[in-house]
């Protein structure tokens, strides 16, 4: 017998804005009995057996948790395994994916979103070397703004696409010089500054990582500016700090000097 309440006979139901869809939605997923809808007879009369609109949205709050927290596992022939939600047998929504330790890449672990089989939207993904990337994923590849510590113990922040540092970021090395700028493929290309522990800043030109054009300056002031090549200024100007000697290079070699007055 049913203990829900019911409305007097001959008046109109207690909760006259029931989700009639909700309810017979949780009726068809066995989380209402079936004699919800039954219809009670007294004296002739009949009423429905009614569940307020707070009850039914409760229910469905809880399936829709049953649904999110359906975890499923997956092992793959490659002795790598998923732990998650799933959408038509793939990993679909937030999940762990650890990966065979036989694997070339050395990938170890990613935790995060899944759509449709492929690591998309934010997720952490580390190695067994320790390297460690936390950020934005579409169709498997690194993409958008990231954070990547490498094995060297440096850090990059910035931009990221095909798995590598594509576009605005900034890099702090191990021993504390900080690169930022422009990247391409992982290297600083366009325009770029470095900034040593010494103090010392290059700021100009970068193409592959290699600076080319602008200028070098110390923390005592003295500054290289100019043409690059291999690391050492190919044409330009020097001037010294400490006696305000000028010296003016080309092709890498020393072909006027000056002093100030």
């Amino acid at each position: 017998m049913s203990t829900r309440p019911t409305a007097p006979i001959g008046n109109p139901a207690p909760y006259p804005s029931l989700n009639r869809a909700g309810e017979e939605l949780l009726m068809e997923r066995g989380s209402l009995p079936q004699a919800q809808s039954s219809i009670s007879s007294m004296g002739g009369n009949s009423a429905p057996v009614v569940v307020s609109p707070e009850a039914i949205a409760a229910a469905m709050l809880i399936l829709q948790a049953n649904a999110s927290n359906n975890q499923q596992v997956i092992n793959f022939p490659d002795g790598s395994s998923y732990t998650g939600p799933t959408q038509n047998g793939q990993p679909h929504g937030r999940g762990v994916l650890r990966f065979s330790s036989s694997n070339e890449n050395k990938r170890e672990r990613y935790e995060g979103e899944f759509v449709n089989g492929q690591r998309d939207g934010q997720g952490v993904m580390t190695w067994t070397t320790g390297e460690m990337y936390k950020g934005n994923w579409a169709s498997n590849q690194m993409k958008g703004r990231g954070h990547m510590r490498e094995v060297n113990g440096s850090v990059y922040e910035g931009e990221f696409d095909n798995s590598m540092r594509n576009g605005q970021g900034v890099t702090t090395a191990a021993d504390g010089n900080v690169t930022k700028g422009s990247y391409q493929n992982d290297e600083l290309n366009g325009q770029g500054e470095i900034t040593q522990t010494n103090g010392s800043v290059q700021r100009g030109r970068f193409e592959n990582g290699h600076f080319v054009q602008g200028r070098l300056t110390t923390i005592q002031g003295t500054y290289k500016e100019g043409t690059w090549r291999n690391g050492e200024l190919w044409e330009g100007t020097y001037r010294s700090a400490s006696n305000g000697v000028i010296f003016k290079y080309k092709e890498g070699k020393i072909v006027k000097t000056c002093t100030l007055l």
